[in-house]
């Protein structure tokens, strides 16, 4: 094998590709919402390899100091494994690398990658504002947590490399996030073993020993956006056991990149996370309430009251000036949740990480700014039309007083009512959706200093792909 491409150490210690990493994680977004997880899959393989003439996953930016800088760097996006679905649709990752050269015909031998991404998809906001506040609300499923060395150990989590567990000491994380990562990484799907150019079947965890046991030495990022954020951290952490040369130096370069992450962990985690991962990002809207479960949930009362609607706002359900006064207050659900569990998750000691902290905030945008974005969701019928995924529906769990009957039918049905779109855009639910999703952070990574220009993936833009119609007979 000839020499492998490498890229300047700035673009994965520092923020150079800041855009790329959540582009890659914007693209596991892609067809949510649609039932079926064959379409799905399809239609992420098929956005980064096009066979219709279109991009839809950009090359990355060519660094500072390499030939041709700043124009996109030479070379081809290939999926290595999956993506990889959970049958209620729950949770989903892939694994893709950049890839030096120009793409092989189907069954030739992939050019030299220049770096692996593993990327992992976050809160599904396709069946609309209410469906948001309820995953956003499964975060509170954190009153329990379990030791990583227990999740690590745990029958259903593929151990591929044969590993001892590492010394892992009092770092716990949330049961709600174990119970995620658990599933997503016993996911099967099929990828090519570099050395022998056949196809097999397994974990994302083999995928990744065979093709870094072939590519020695090529990084690896993993990344995610929202509830994806916060598993990043947990499946760097086990990839980074599964990837070391012994069982306890981490000789893999892994660098995580968590976007608009809860927190995953206790102080022992983060103090763990942090020991692995010196140049991991942690990216987060000091204004995006995601982020500051668990370990600021004291904030989250009056976050946008702080703040005032910019000059030039105007309030669309009224056509008045709301330029100057205080945004809105969290919905009543959060505050109330928080002020009932708050206490008991503090005693669980969450901590986010020290490393990478990349705090942004850009301040409230325009009342209308908000409204274009809720026009262009198109939002659809209210959460009580759609069946809860299994994710979803534990939030009963986390709410064990009660809490999840009757009163936060209550609250929910008072948040919608029969607002109107205008009206809906001065909500707090609706400021929750502008701080936390992509188009905000697009526009807040952007302005971050060295991070390199990007174009921004929009998810709606890829063509379905229809499952292969059953040959007859």
């Amino acid at each position: 094998m000839s020499s492998l491409p490498s890229l300047p150490a700035s673009v994965f210690q520092g923020t150079d590709y800041g855009l790329v990493w959540l582009g890659l994680a914007n693209a596991a977004y892609i067809q949510q919402g649609t039932p079926d997880t064959g379409v799905i899959a399809r239609t992420i393989q098929f956005a980064f390899n096009p066979t219709d003439g279109n991009t839809y996953i950009p090359n990355p930016p060519t660094p500072a100091g390499m030939t041709g800088a700043g124009s996109p760097l030479q070379g081809y996006w290939n999926v290595d494994w999956g993506p990889g679905i959970t049958a209620d649709n729950s949770n989903l990752l892939y694994l893709v690398s950049f890839r030096q050269g120009t793409r092989p015909a189907a069954g030739g031998a992939q050019g030299a990658p220049y770096f692996f991404a593993v990327a992992i998809r976050g809160t599904d906001i396709s069946t609309g504002r209410l469906a948001l506040l309820q995953q956003v609300l499964q975060d509170f499923d954190a009153v329990t947590k379990v030791p990583l060395s227990v999740v690590l150990a745990d029958p259903l989590v593929p151990n591929p490399a044969k590993k001892l567990l590492p010394p892992l000491k009092l770092a716990g994380i949330s049961i709600g996030t174990s119970a995620g990562f658990t599933r997503m990484s016993a996911l099967q799907s099929s990828y090519v073993d570099p050395s022998t150019n056949t196809a097999t079947t397994g974990p994302i965890a083999a995928a990744l020993l065979a093709n870094l046991n072939f590519y020695k030495g090529v990084p690896l990022v993993v990344t995610g956006h929202s509830l994806g954020g916060c598993q990043t951290q947990i499946m760097a952490t086990y990839l980074a056991w599964q990837l070391s040369d012994t069982d306890t130096a981490k000789a893999q370069a892994i660098y995580p990149n968590a976007i608009a992450p809860s927190t995953a962990g206790d102080a022992g985690f983060a103090s763990y996370y942090d020991s692995l991962f010196p140049y991991g990002h942690f990216w987060f809207n000091q204004l995006d309430l995601v982020p500051c479960g668990f370990a600021n949930l004291a904030t989250i009362f009056t976050l946008w009251q702080k703040s005032k609607w910019p000059p030039g706002s105007v309030d669309p359900a009224t056509n008045q000036p709301n330029g100057g006064t205080a945004g809105p207050r969290a919905p009543d659900v959060l505050t109330l949740l928080s002020a009932t569990l708050g206490p008991e998750i503090l005693l669980q000691n969450y901590t986010r990480p020290k490393n990478g902290l990349v705090p942004m905030s850009n301040g409230l945008p325009p009342s209308q700014t908000i409204l274009e974005m809720l026009q262009d969701m198109a939002e659809p019928a209210p959460l009580t039309a759609t069946q809860p995924t299994a994710d979803q529906a534990a939030l009963a769990a986390a709410m064990a007083d009660g809490f999840a009957g009757t009163e936060l039918s209550a609250l929910t049905a008072d948040l919608e009512g029969k607002k109107t779109l205008a009206q809906k855009a001065t909500d707090g639910l609706s400021m929750l959706m502008w701080q936390h999703f992509m188009p905000c952070y697009y526009q807040l990574i952007s302005s971050q200093t060295g991070v390199l220009p990007y174009a921004s993936i929009n998810d709606k833009d890829v063509p379905q792909q229809s499952n292969p119609t059953p040959a007859a007979g």
